[in-house]
């Protein structure tokens, strides 16, 4: 797709780059389920470790 004309190439160049944004989230919309289940597994870790974080802290608190 050749566009001659600073002004139609820029317009191009803009749709080529939605174009490709939007095949990149329907790609990553596959993505996002495989990912999603490994971020919830990691965000479960980090989740995990910010509970006993704030159990530590409620404990040197003592009971609020």
């Amino acid at each position: 797709m050749m566009t001659f004309g600073t002004g139609s190439n820029r317009s191009s160049r803009r749709r080529q780059q939605q174009q490709q944004r939007a095949g990149a989230e329907a790609a990553s919309g596959e993505q996002r389920q495989a990912g999603a289940e490994a971020e919830a597994s990691r965000g479960r870790a980090i989740r995990g470790r910010g509970e006993r974080r704030q159990a530590g802290a409620e404990a040197a608190r003592g009971s609020s």
